[in-house]
């Protein structure tokens, strides 16, 4: 996984189970992955070093990928929204429209 590739996934993670996290584990991480701050602005913006802001960023980024792997709430979304794709190709059979916009309402 290239660069961007992390830092989308890492930005998706956030948004999704970004209210599991502490305040000051998702101020970094919106620091970094949100406002793209280097490592050493974060450092000065909450005082501590340069080295602990990486190994929270780290930490976290972890715990937010364990969530996915547990919870797997990215992975459903894709796959509802590729059921969704699919039905909206159909949506002129009465069915299929009543059923899309039911899922609608779950999204």
């Amino acid at each position: 996984m290239n660069d961007l590739d992390r830092h989308m996934a890492v930005n998706a993670h956030l948004e999704t189970y970004g209210a599991l996290l502490t305040d000051r584990q998702r101020i970094i991480l919106g620091y970094y992955y949100v406002d793209n701050y280097t490592l050493a602005e974060i450092a000065d913006l909450e005082a501590i070093s340069r080295n602990a802001v990486h190994d929270l960023l780290r930490r976290t980024v972890k715990k937010l990928e364990e969530y996915e792997r547990k919870l797997q709430l990215l992975e459903k979304q894709a796959a509802l929204s590729k059921a969704m794709a699919l039905l909206e190709a159909h949506q002129d059979i009465p069915e299929i429209s009543a059923a899309l916009a039911m899922l609608k309402k779950v999204e």
